[in-house]
């Protein structure tokens, strides 16, 4: 009997074909399509030297697969003949590619050519090795489909996040009870200390001493508690009670991971929440609700105007504070400091290239005036900026370069005056896959009666409604808007005095795809770690530090492509895989779910940003280094938030992880946020 492996299995229609003892040759002929099939369409003017190609149209992917039945019988072939029959549908998977799949049904005819290889007897008959080739066909769509991921697109991924959650009904101890409970550690750091569930003082020590509960949980931790003097409230028993509550509390949490949202062979989020993952701080004094999102951390800008909020700025400027502190706008690049030669590695004599600051300053022809002013030390003859450019409500825009902006101290991002508008929230949307996606979303528009939906800007949906408490599909590959199963702009509801029309008026400018990203994944290993600090001549002597990060690193091999927009990077130490399907038992939502990642792929020790830049920089005269910039709160990796380094900002002992970068698209959602709403999507391939 032939082995198997991963190249000689496949599934058609849920059915493996080793419960149907037939195997793929994989005799050299192996087959991997790079493209499906697809026609050219061409206009060529009469009298014209040329052709113009106005579009391209896929059909199908037609696999095929050659095969062998090996030791079957009569009856066995017959099995293979009802699973394999002209009729049947169904999806076609391939053992080595088993995260993806093509929809098919046989294309043609299937003859086999038969071997006699025994007999089992009169009543099982002969045994026969059967060689025969299976043509599969794809039905609607062509391409090869990753697996469908839902994620809730109204909250940011909180596993990194602290841990809030609420105590479960307790009648025994009332005073504990559906309360809050708050820790001063993150979810994923609960997960890790399994072994330490058991133990009251780990609990203690975990707990938040600031929030208004501290002194019940630590009460409800202390077996010599008394409530009243003289009598034990709690006890041995009583405290591993109060430890049970604390374990569901944080198992009934309804956590948002990154690792929930990746469908893909890159490990890349489908979707991250640009607006409740990033800037969601109004600093002190600064308006909120009104469609502002204010600079308040280290955050990339594409094409947005960035303004001044005036009515906070006059508040504070008469007390000196925008003096002494300064914003920054980096390009990307890093620069070598001053005195600094490269004759040897030294990371920390780089800092980034910054293409502008801001701070306060003073007009000198009107009449002194206070004004947050833009200069542009030392890179005025890069991009041409004035001397100094007032910063007010209209704002300033730099299209066409993506800017990292920072902030000279904590207290400089607390009261950071910059903003830039956005109504709803925006989202990254990440396509890993070769082809175009086209997104799912189930909106719940809750307490309004309107939705906007644009991607890069652009409008793709504007949905008015009758009612409130709605929700509206979108089906992104179509482009239709569906209300209960109902063409939306053709939905009513009926009353006592009539039928009323759900949608009101509506904009649907069809489809809504979403480009590959040009994913790719590296190797890489980190050799120095430095933190940008900055001087100011003639202004301030020194600048500790801005928040943003630099991650000196070499690849195994080379980047394919160029990271010159807006992309997200994910960088991680390690994957725990998902665990085959049926291959053990379930995990339940308790403290075997919390200390389970066997069902779906785990990412271990990761760091993910999308505000930052990626090139290659001189490290020094001789030596190139590839450099990843991001913000310093995004560096999540247990290994390089302390690391041990030298003098120099290298790495005692350089470390080996993995980079996965992709190019993203951005949709901006307008829906009541309170409500819960979803993103659906599949990645589309070849192979």
């Amino acid at each position: 009997m032939p082995f198997r492996d991963n190249y000689t299995n496949f599934w058609f229609n849920d059915i493996s074909s080793e419960t149907m003892k037939v195997w793929v040759t994989n005799n050299k002929d192996l087959q991997m399509q790079l493209t499906p099939s697809f026609s050219d369409t061409f206009v060529a003017p009469v009298a014209a030297a040329t052709r113009y190609h106005t579009a391209t149209t896929f059909t199908s992917s037609d696999p095929q697969l050659k095969c062998i039945a090996i030791g079957v019988t009569m009856r066995d072939w017959r099995a293979i003949q009802n699973w394999l029959a002209p009729h049947r549908k169904g999806k076609l998977q391939l053992d080595f590619n088993n995260n993806t799949y093509y929809e098919v049904k046989i294309k043609q005819q299937i003859k086999g050519t038969a071997f006699v290889d025994g007999s089992l007897g009169f009543i099982e008959g002969d045994v026969y090795n059967i060689e025969f080739t299976v043509d599969f066909t794809t039905i609607g769509d062509w391409a090869a489909l990753g697996p469908q991921v839902v994620v809730p697109i109204n909250g940011g991924f909180e596993e990194n996040d602290v841990v809030e959650a609420l105590s479960p009904a307790c009648s025994m101890y009332p005073e504990l009870s559906q309360i809050t409970v708050k820790l001063n550690i993150t979810y994923n750091d609960v997960i890790d200390h399994a072994s330490d569930w058991n133990d009251p003082e780990w609990w203690e020590s975990v707990l938040d001493d600031t929030h208004d509960n501290y002194e019940k949980w630590v009460h409800g931790l202390d077996e010599t508690y008394q409530d009243p003097p003289g009598t034990t409230r709690y006890g041995p028993a009583g405290v591993k009670k109060v430890v049970g509550l604390l374990v569901q509390a944080v198992a009934n949490l309804n956590i948002a991971t990154l690792s929930s949202a990746i469908n893909n062979k890159y490990y890349m989020p489908m979707v991250y929440n640009k607006t409740q993952s990033a800037n969601t701080r109004v600093p002190t004094g600064g308006a909120s609700g009104v469609g502002r999102v204010y600079l308040t951390q280290p955050t990339i800008i594409h094409n947005k105007t960035i303004k001044l909020d005036t009515a906070m700025f006059e508040e504070k400027k008469a007390s000196g504070f925008y003096e002494t502190v300064q914003y920054f706008f980096f390009d990307g690049g890093l620069e070598w400091l001053d005195g600094y030669e490269g004759d040897t590695i030294d990371f920390t004599q780089l800092r980034g290239n910054y293409l502008a600051y801001a701070h306060q300053g003073t007009l000198v022809n009107q009449g002194n005036a206070k004004a947050m002013l833009l200069k542009h030390y030392p890179n005025e003859t890069d991009y041409d900026l004035e001397a100094s450019v007032v910063i007010d409500d209209k704002g300033i825009s730099f299209y066409g370069v993506p800017v990292l902006f920072g902030a000279s101290s904590t207290a400089a991002y607390t009261s950071s005056p910059f903003y830039y508008e956005e109504d709803g929230n925006s989202y990254a949307v990440m396509n890993a896959g070769s082809y175009d996606c086209y997104p799912d979303l189930y909106v719940n528009l809750g307490r309004t009666v309107s939705t906007t939906i644009t991607k890069d800007s652009e409008l793709l949906y504007q949905y008015n409604l009758a009612i409130k408490n709605a929700s509206l599909v979108f089906n992104g590959k179509t482009g239709f808007a569906t209300f209960n199963n109902m063409l939306a702009e053709a939905a009513t509801l009926s009353s006592g005095s009539g039928n009323t029309k759900v949608v009101t008026d509506s904009i649907n400018n069809g489809i809504m795809s979403i480009a590959p990203g040009n994913a790719e994944l590296l190797k890489i290993r980190v050799f120095g770690l430095t933190e940008s600090r900055f001087e100011r001549p003639g202004d301030v002597t020194q600048v500790d530090p801005v928040g943003v990060k630099h991650i000196f690193f070499q690849p195994v091999g080379e980047f394919k492509y160029p990271r010159n927009g807006q992309f997200a990077a994910l960088l991680f130490h390690s994957v725990t895989p998902e665990q085959p399907y049926d291959s053990s038992q379930y995990p339940l939502i308790n403290r075997s779910y919390l200390q389970s990642s066997s069902y779906g792929s785990r990412l271990n020790d990761y760091s993910f940003t999308i505000n930052g830049f990626i090139h290659k920089a001189h490290v020094a005269a001789n030596k190139d280094m590839w450099v990843l910039t991001l913000p310093a709160a995004d560096l999540t990796i247990s290994s390089l938030i302390n690391p041990e380094l030298t003098e120099e900002g290298a790495l005692v002992n350089p470390v080996y992880m993995y980079l996965s970068l992709c190019n993203y698209s951005e949709l901006s959602i307008v829906s009541d946020t309170s409500s819960p709403s979803y993103m659906m999507m599949q990645t589309r391939d070849a192979f």
